[in-house]
């Protein structure tokens, strides 16, 4: 019985390069015929760009010399190489979907889509037709021959799950069974589908609070957090603040062509003592304002918002989180213990001994009357 295998077949819209898959054709025993179409690489690619789930970012280009972001990004590398969970936790604008494709782009699943939901920016209703899917007729609304859903979408990659802990909890049982199932089944179904996605999941809240409330389960808090990483907030890596600046305007600059003005002391150090409740963010959108009303070669504390120059910092001790002061106190301790020697403290802290200097300035901490006070 005559059958062609793997050809070739080409599509060529007007004024657009071809596009190919191949095909076979196989008989079956009633005389008939089996196609299947092997999806072309190509293809592939450009639906992803088109559908616009691909993941720009890299390590490369996360900005920060400050001792807790370079422990996250190693923290990140490592988990790249791993298909294990991720939940990546910090407050809103530090950049977690950065850190997000960055893991995403470091894996082995590089080449495969990288899909990204924010859960709290769905209605409550939607969340989980947007993640299964449904088929025809599922519901009032549902768009003619149903629709995949972002599981399916990802199948082979990675799926983003930004602001975790605003997921409904029927939201949330469904999804701790994909995961324990590697399954889906879309809203009116009637068979699951098998699906092979790696999650990273992001909150800017403390999820083990919602889980003590009862507003997020505990076994699928346990499930997610495999792997864990805290992205710090701006303020708590203030060291980072001028070369985040500088970055900030060059690429500005080199899109609007137009000489990069330099930044003032003045307007650094008040830039570099700001609490930004935006974090990164805050500061992108602050040095594009800067930048598009700067009339000289110099930006100065005059073009920074008044809030900004007329705030008076705080005394350190308000300045400091919980956490910072729980990072304080064991950096303390371990140079104690090494008798006040930086080069063993840093080591036993996996830091650089001048991140260790770092830290005890910003701390204020004397090294040579805590040596002395020690010994």
């Amino acid at each position: 019985m005559p059958f062609c295998n793997d050809r070739e077949l080409q599509f060529i819209p007007d004024g657009v390069q071809p596009l190919s898959c191949l095909i076979s054709l196989m008989p079956a025993p009633d005389g008939g015929r089996v196609l299947s179409l092997r999806e072309n690489q190509r293809i592939r690619a450009i639906t992803r760009q088109v559908m616009g789930v691909s993941a720009s970012y890299t390590f490369e280009m996360i900005r920060g010399h400050a001792p807790r972001v370079q422990q996250a990004i190693q923290k990140a590398r490592a988990s790249s190489r791993t298909d294990s969970t991720v939940l990546l936790s910090g407050e809103s604008g530090t950049g977690k979907e950065l850190f997000a494709q960055a893991i995403h782009n470091a894996s082995p699943r590089h080449q495969e889509p990288f899909i990204a939901l924010n859960c709290g920016a769905l209605p409550r209703d939607l969340v989980q037709s947007e993640l299964f899917g449904y088929v025809d007729g599922a519901f009032t609304g549902s768009r003619r021959g149903g629709s995949a859903g972002k599981f399916e979408l990802a199948d082979g990659g990675t799926l983003f799950l930004d602001e975790i802990g605003e997921m409904p909890l029927e939201a949330q049982t469904s999804l701790l069974r994909v995961l324990q199932e590697s399954e889906v089944v879309r809203i009116g179904a009637a068979h699951p589908l098998k699906v092979n996605v790696r999650i990273i999941a992001a909150t800017h809240c403390n999820l083990l609070d919602a889980v003590e409330k009862g507003a997020f389960r505990r076994d699928l808090y346990y499930r997610l957090n495999v792997i864990s990483l805290a992205i710090p907030p701006l303020r708590e890596r203030q060291e980072d603040i001028p070369g985040l600046v500088n970055t900030f305007i060059q690429a500005l600059c080199t899109r609007l062509k137009r000489i990069a003005p330099q930044v003032s002391s003045e307007a650094m150090h008040c830039l570099q003592t700001w609490h930004w409740p935006g974090n990164v963010r805050e500061l992108e959108n602050l040095v594009e304002r800067m930048v598009n009303l700067c009339e000289g070669l110099e930006i100065g504390k005059p073009d920074l918002p008044e809030e900004m120059t007329q705030r008076v910092s705080p005394p350190q001790s308000s300045v400091l989180t919980s956490l910072q002061e729980n990072e304080r106190q064991h950096v303390l301790q371990v140079v104690s213990e090494q008798k006040g020697n930086l080069r063993q403290s840093a080591q036993q802290l996996g830091i650089s001994r001048t991140a260790l200097y770092n830290k005890l300035n910003v701390w204020q901490v004397d090294v040579t009357a805590l040596a002395n006070e020690i010994g």
